[in-house]
């Protein structure tokens, strides 16, 4: 028979097991980064068909990236830690909805090569961290070119750390200012609610 505390005890069920799972428990690469892109660590803007976004890299997941093949044990995440601590990280990615190089799309009067220098040599100088109410400048980037092999094309960021603790008091909002396809400055937020709800990395201790 079905009542009303069934009832109530389903949809309860339901709202516990959608969305991002409070600091969910994570063991690996995989796991981690379906875990943060569930977090809501993904901000994209659309115009017409081209998509940029933003995703917030968390040092754990920078410490599992590089160690893949091994085990990740305390002496390992203690170094890892000490190698990424002083910066945060983001990838900022460019795709076309219809799989187009995006290098071409939207810019048919605008030199290849131009926009390959830009991407590669000038994109840094056009993003901003505003966070616990500094503004940091982007201290480095990286344009890993894919030579025509995926519609997506994305950018390394890196921005002067000023926090150290797991706890996030404030949003993050990388500015953009884009010079790509002259949209002008945008914004990609990172709430502090979803940014406290980051997976926790568990490894042998």
């Amino acid at each position: 028979m079905i009542t009303r505390k069934n009832i109530i005890y389903v949809g309860f069920l339901l709202v516990c097991l959608s969305g991002c799972h409070q600091n969910a428990r994570v063991f690996n690469l995989h796991d981690y980064v379906n875990a943060v892109a569930d977090c809501g660590l993904v901000s994209t803007k659309e115009f017409g068909k081209i998509n940029l976004s933003i995703r917030y890299r968390p040092i754990d997941e920078m410490i599992l990236e590089e160690n893949q093949a091994g085990t990740i044990n305390d002496s390992v995440y203690k170094a890892g830690l000490k190698k990424y601590k002083n910066l945060q990280y983001f990838t900022f990615t460019i795709s076309s909805a219809d799989n187009n190089e995006i290098l071409d799309e939207g810019n048919e009067d605008t030199d290849y090569y131009k926009l390959l220098d830009y991407l590669s040599n000038s994109i840094e100088s056009d993003f901003f961290l505003i966070e616990n109410g500094d503004t940091l400048p982007c201290v480095l980037s990286h344009y890993e070119r894919n030579f025509g092999l995926s519609p997506k094309n994305n950018v390394s960021l890196a921005f002067k750390s000023n926090s150290l603790g797991r706890e996030f008091e404030n949003d993050k909002i990388i500015a953009y200012d884009d010079h790509l396809f002259d949209v002008g400055l945008l914004h990609f937020k990172f709430s502090k609610e979803n940014l406290n709800k980051l997976p926790i990395l568990e490894y042998e201790k």
